[in-house]
């Protein structure tokens, strides 16, 4: 339980304009009574709007009764008046976090890093972050590429690589959390698949051997491969034409959800093709972390290189 002090010397201010109301706000919340905290420390921060700690008052009430906006309200005043400690930064990304905008989250998260790397490490802040990179500041990358060389990308350098390929179909898994059986699912991450023989596994006649037949013809057969099952949702956001090299086809965003009770997945999805090849990838993740993921599967996509 964190406690204020009602007294606090005027140096320490901003301004020595300090009226009763803060007075009255750190009695109440001291008291646990976080409604009339709240209301003073609002009150005081009319009166003397850099009053570091009428600000604090009034983050850490709204946080106690889960008024999330106020919470980040009076983080970035605070960060305002005093931007190298950590309480307004810390507000600001309890605040958002608890509105599940991880997007929003993620500067004070990185400041909060930068001020405090002990509160950093001791608490989830720097876990979170670790999730989007290596690490605690989220910045680490790393160049994976599959055991032949054929395709790399840039994703962060905690995640997870796994490769199945059979001669015919690669399948490579780069994602958050481990895959160690057929079994295992992932939260965040990406999925590519590399056919290599198209007219191998399938009965494609030569004159329709070339990527716009092809990409139509995989998009249909993952299709009926869902036959049977109809998702609860399954909404196309956009879908463009994309070429690299000597591949061509489309990539779209998709929100998709299984059941009701299941998050909504947001996916980018890609279909290539070339002359008996297809390759497809898929970056996905639960639509609350999208903000915070979309920037990086974006860089992934621009750093992917394709199979010569």
């Amino acid at each position: 339980m964190l406690l204020f002090a009602s007294a606090t010397a005027s140096a320490q201010q901003p301004t020595s304009i300090r009226p009763p109301e803060i007075d009255s706000a750190i009695v109440a919340y001291n008291a646990k009574d976080f409604s009339k905290a709240k209301e003073w420390a609002l009150k005081a921060t009319q009166i003397n709007g850099n009053l570091r700690e009428a600000w604090e008052v009034l983050g850490f009430s709204a946080q106690s009764l889960n008024d999330h906006p106020t919470v980040v309200s009076a983080g970035s005043r605070l960060a305002q008046i005093v931007p190298n400690e950590r309480t307004g930064w810390y507000l600001q990304f309890i605040g958002y976090y608890r509105q599940e905008r991880l997007d929003l989250a993620l500067p004070p998260m990185r400041e909060l890093c930068k001020i405090d790397p002990a509160t950093c490490a001791s608490s989830n802040i720097g876990l979170i972050l670790k999730q989007i990179s290596q690490d605690s500041l989220g910045a680490l990358d790393s160049t994976f590429t599959t055991p032949d060389g054929s395709v790399k990308m840039t994703l962060p350098k905690s995640w997870h690589s796994t490769v199945r390929d059979d001669g015919k179909t690669m399948n490579w898994f780069l994602t958050l959390e481990p895959i160690k059986s057929d079994s295992d699912a992932f939260s965040v991450g990406t999925t590519l698949r590399w056919v290599r023989a198209m007219t191998g596994s399938f009965v494609i006649e030569e004159k329709n051997n070339n990527a716009p037949f092809l990409v139509d013809f995989w998009d249909q057969f993952i299709a009926a491969q869902m036959k049977g099952f109809t998702p609860h949702r399954r909404t196309l956001v956009d879908s463009l034409p994309v070429s690299s090299g000597t591949w061509s086809g489309f990539v779209r965003t998709l929100d998709f959800q299984f059941k009701p009770e299941y998050p909504v997945q947001r996916r980018i999805e890609a279909i290539l093709a070339r002359k008996d090849e297809v390759f497809t990838y898929t970056f996905e993740c639960d639509f609350p972390r999208w903000g915070v993921y979309e920037p990086r599967f974006r860089q992934a996509i621009a750093s992917m290189s394709l199979p010569k």
